[in-house]
């Protein structure tokens, strides 16, 4: 409701809304990918995706934290992704506006003031195959085994 609001008075003063976030499916792609490659990580993506659905609290203990690649996954990289597309739409002498969580924030800010010192971003090629593997491999084919 809030975005909504947002985006309704910057079309009002002429201003243009960008969505500079990864989109979701690209995310979930990337996931699947890591997690079909790396399957001892999945156990602990699959806790701490449990352990999450009810509470905004850090987990208390190594068994429910999301893997390090994962996170790195949904963080690290999804910042660099915001920050390639902020850089890219930045037009010289205009100002702008970025809304995002705070957990985003200070990271946004370092990679916005010193974008040479950022990987360039990389071609993403991955797949929408890879969460249909990912059930493939770990649901479908076990279970054709216990029947």
């Amino acid at each position: 409701a809030q975005l909504r609001q947002i985006r309704k008075k910057a079309e009002e003063v002429g201003a243009q809304v960008y969505c500079v976030d990864r989109s979701y499916r690209e995310t979930q792609n990337r996931v699947a990918k890591r997690l079909l490659m790396h399957p001892k990580e999945m156990v602990g993506f699959a806790r701490s995706s449990l352990a999450s659905l009810g509470s905004q609290q850090v987990p208390a203990n190594d068994a429910e934290r999301c893997p390090e690649a994962v996170e790195k996954i949904l963080g690290e990289e999804r910042e660099e992704h915001m920050a390639s597309e902020i850089l890219r739409r930045h037009v010289s002498g205009a100002q702008g506006l970025v809304l995002c969580c705070p957990a985003r924030r200070e990271a946004l800010e370092r990679r916005l003031a010193h974008p040479e010192a950022e990987s360039a971003m990389s071609v993403d090629t991955t797949s929408r195959i890879w969460p249909f593997l990912l059930v493939l491999v770990y649901v479908v084919i076990p279970g054709y085994g216990t029947t």
